[in-house]
């Protein structure tokens, strides 16, 4: 699942500066996918308040927050789309302090 593949990803990075920059263009690939999944779960009527959908919108801010810093800044989309839940918001803040540091 594409989760797992976020999972990874995100360990990976966050244990590797150096890996941010080769695989930048593939981390960045996949917080739009991952963004792309949670707003198709939102769109269909089956679907539209799956759990699933705070999730992958915080895999993609994760994501996009080790495919962009320190270099340029989070598109805005990834952050506003954390503003619907505030505990994926909080869980976000707490991983970036932990990247920045």
């Amino acid at each position: 699942m594409i989760e797992e593949k976020a999972e990874a990803l995100i360990r990976e990075l966050a244990a590797s500066p150096e890996a941010r920059t080769t695989r930048r263009a593939e981390s960045r690939s996949l917080a739009e996918d991952l963004r792309a999944a949670a707003i198709d779960l939102c769109m269909s009527r089956a679907t539209e308040f799956s759990p699933r959908i705070g999730l992958l919108f915080l895999y993609a801010a994760k994501v996009a927050a080790l495919a962009y810093l320190p270099d340029s800044e989070i598109p805005a989309e990834y952050l506003r789309d954390l503003r619907h839940s505030p505990d994926h918001q909080e869980t976000f803040e707490r991983f970036l302090e932990t990247i920045r540091s």
